[in-house]
């Protein structure tokens, strides 16, 4: 396993990356696109600045990444493997993270895209949406200026009048 440091926001960065791995390995036959952050925002206070941060790496850094990473596979002819890594986010929300739910979504949709698209070149295109993975950067989480531990999943009953659901689980 080679890696190689990249701002995978920056578009330059991504292709200096690319031609990097390529000059020490030769070719690139499998290629994940794992970069990416979560935030804890209020929706609806949250900046344009910082729906952007997040998905410049989490969307941006990935399209990049499998896009110049595509073009080589093409180039050299005999396929390859694009891997997204996603998130249930996509499928259920999180809350204070619509950006992060928004960009995963995002991505999802432009891995089918892709698939279709690269298929004639024999270059496969997943995604995988891993459940919430605990680490130590998610043990605590600020929600409404206050720490908050999120500890283990909730089951949320729904009350007889509730007007509408959401998925939360």
């Amino acid at each position: 396993v080679e890696t190689e440091a990249c701002d995978v926001s920056q578009e330059e960065d991504i292709r200096r990356c690319t031609d990097a791995t390529v000059d020490k390995l030769g070719r690139i036959d499998i290629s994940v696109a794992n970069a990416g952050y979560g935030a804890v925002h209020n929706p609806l206070h949250m900046t344009i600045e910082e729906w952007r941060s997040l998905l410049s790496v989490n969307f941006d850094g990935a399209f990049l990444t499998m896009r110049d990473a595509a073009r080589h596979m093409k180039e050299r002819g005999g396929g390859g493997k694009l891997i997204a890594i996603s998130s249930i986010s996509e499928i259920f929300g999180a809350p204070r993270q619509a950006h992060y739910a928004a960009g995963k979504a995002g991505l999802s949709a432009l891995v089918r895209s892709l698939a279709v698209e690269l298929a004639r070149f024999d270059i496969q295109v997943n995604t995988i949406l891993p459940g919430w993975i605990i680490t130590e950067a998610d043990r605590k989480s600020v929600v409404e200026g206050k720490s908050v531990d999120l500890g283990g999943p909730r089951i949320i009953k729904k009350k007889k009048k509730q007007a509408h659901t959401t998925n939360r689980y």
